[in-house]
């Protein structure tokens, strides 16, 4: 199997080096493509504001990987195509959007879809169409260092 058989999809809910894909991936001392896909119609869908996407974006210049600009579909079959990915690995997701593209890749590559620890555990489900509803609830948690998860600074 050669080196570009293996690749990691990042994805906005999981832009961290320490994401536990980094770790339980086997690669066998190959370093695999990494990717991030900057699909403008799944932003607009999702109704990011400018903000979000100057964050998103300055958050992916950070991360050692490559941004691929179009829908994700087309994306993935050509990279697909050009580095004869076999294996893709990924992380998990609340986003229903990402989720049909898990499954959608599920037919035609080996996905590895690998849990990340909640940042914090809430009492009960939280509102995620809104940051701030989430935040609202979330927020004594989270800077309680006795009730956090991870690490709130760890990169």
């Amino acid at each position: 199997m050669n080196q570009e058989s293996h690749a990691i999809w990042l994805h906005e809910d999981m832009l961290s080096t320490a994401h536990p894909v980094f770790e339980q991936a086997d690669f066998k001392n190959e370093k695999p493509l990494s990717f991030f896909i900057w699909d403008q119609e799944y932003f607009k869908a999702q109704n990011y504001s400018l903000k979000r996407l100057v964050f998103l974006y300055e958050t992916l210049c950070a991360l050692p990987l490559e941004i691929y600009k179009g829908p994700h579909e087309t994306v993935f079959k050509a990279l697909i195509d050009a580095h004869g990915i076999t294996d893709l690995w990924t992380g998990t997701t609340p986003n229903t959007v990402l989720i049909k593209q898990i499954e959608a890749l599920e037919n035609k590559l080996n996905m590895h879809v690998i849990d990340q620890p909640s940042f914090i555990n809430l009492d009960k489900e939280p509102d995620l169409k809104r940051f701030s509803r989430y935040w609202n609830r979330a927020k004594k948690k989270a800077l309680n260092p006795t009730d956090r998860q991870g690490d709130l600074f760890q990169t």
